[in-house]
């Protein structure tokens, strides 16, 4: 079963490739947190609408009333504009189609677990039921392969700056880039590849929102360099914009988060240990995590970890999260029309299926619809059809 679903988020992506070899962390930095935080800053009640809900869910988790419906996966639309500044097709910040189309089909195997090396629910990780589906329908709905290219190259700041999600520093702000290219978030999910990003002062490969965000913020950036068929960025991305935290979440420096309620403290996943920011220095497999006092046991290979590891897993309890929070704040995005192969035609004329008999004579004594309401001193009735008095 498919139900087809659209979103957007705000997170910085993440991509690695070797766990024993030294990771580019220049692709790990992620500004998820920084963008959340000052959205919730501007927008208090969006903050308690998601603090309610975290409280009801793992009250439903720890009832043992929540489960998931293995055979369901729901079908994201997405729509990818390329932002260029100008450079060459092929080149980092201007991908062809097809490196787009590959790296979001890689990407959808990353969650499916059967790209290499990424675990599944058969070998300690988890499947993610979502995939990501390139529009069929262009919002003036004509047909498209779901990649829209805008050149941007006549703006300086752009090119030597990029994109900056924050007001009063160098680059252009994201809302630029938002009113230059967007399709209706409600059909869509918008994501933006673009040459450099920041938040305020913090360099970043990407960045998205989680769910429950107004409309205009909803959607994700990335740098054109982490488009390729080997990288988990996407992925993690789109477990920010499913509700997944970073696994080091509440943690800072080299304190470790809460954890007296793995369900409200840190990442509020169970099954992904406490841990802190790991991306210094070399992969911690096989040593002990100071935040539990014994061996890791799998966090810091997690697609939603900072670490100098190869990611490889997502667990079930993200599993959990991730899908209750798709359905409590996209629902009603599910079968969004902009899947469909051939768009709707709003002009096609409806053939009846019949034609009422016209009433013949002129004093008919035929009562139309309802003939008669009485309630207490109200005591109205319709004439005949054809007598010109009040009717209902």
């Amino acid at each position: 079963m498919k139900k087809a679903i659209l979103f957007s988020t705000i997170f910085f992506c993440v991509m690695v490739t070797s766990q024993t070899a030294t990771v580019d962390i220049s692709h790990k930095m992620c500004a998820t947190e920084v963008r959340m935080n000052e959205y919730y800053k501007m927008h208090p009640e969006s903050k308690k609408l998601t603090e309610d809900f975290n409280i009801q869910l793992s009250e439903l988790i720890k009832s043992g009333k929540i489960n998931s419906d293995k055979n369901t996966v729901y079908d994201i639309p997405v729509v990818v504009h390329v932002i260029t500044e100008g450079s060459a097709l092929g080149t980092p910040y201007n991908r062809t189609d097809q490196q787009i189309l590959d790296w979001i089909e890689f990407t959808n195997q990353v969650f499916a677990g059967t790209a290499p090396n990424i675990l599944n629910d058969t070998n300690g990780g988890a499947v993610i039921p979502v995939k990501l589906v390139p529009a069929k329908v262009a919002p003036d709905c004509s047909t498209t392969n779901g990649i829209n290219r805008v050149d941007f190259s006549v703006n300086t700041q752009f090119i030597q700056y990029g994109v900056n999600s924050a007001a009063g520093y160098n680059g252009v702000h994201e809302d630029v880039i938002k009113q230059l290219a967007r399709w209706d978030p409600s059909k869509y999910y918008n994501i933006y590849i673009v040459n450099k990003l920041a938040a305020g002062t913090f360099i970043a490969a990407g960045y998205a929102s989680f769910a429950g965000t107004i409309p205009f913020f909803d959607d994700c950036f990335v740098i054109g360099n982490v488009v390729n068929n080997f990288s988990t960025t996407m992925a993690h991305e789109i477990g920010h914009s499913l509700g997944l935290w970073h696994t080091q979440q509440g943690s800072s420096g080299n304190t470790c988060a809460p954890n007296s309620n793995c369900l409200l403290d840190g990442d509020m996943v169970c099954d992904t240990e406490p841990m802190i920011d790991l991306l210094t220095g070399t992969c911690v497999t096989g040593t002990i995590n100071n935040c539990t006092g014994v061996l890791y046991n799998g966090v810091e290979q997690n697609i939603m970890a900072y670490s100098s590891c190869t990611d490889n897993r997502f667990t079930q309890g993200q599993k959990t999260r991730a899908i209750a929070q798709l359905l409590q704040f996209r629902s009603g995005l599910l079968n969004s029309p902009v899947l469909l192969t051939t768009p709707i035609n709003n002009s096609v004329v409806v053939t009846p299926a019949c034609v009422p008999t016209a009433l013949a004579g002129s004093n008919g004594d035929h009562h139309t619809g309802i003939s008669m309401v009485k309630f207490a001193d109200i005591n109205n009735y319709t004439e005949t059809f054809n007598t010109k008095n009040s009717q209902f």
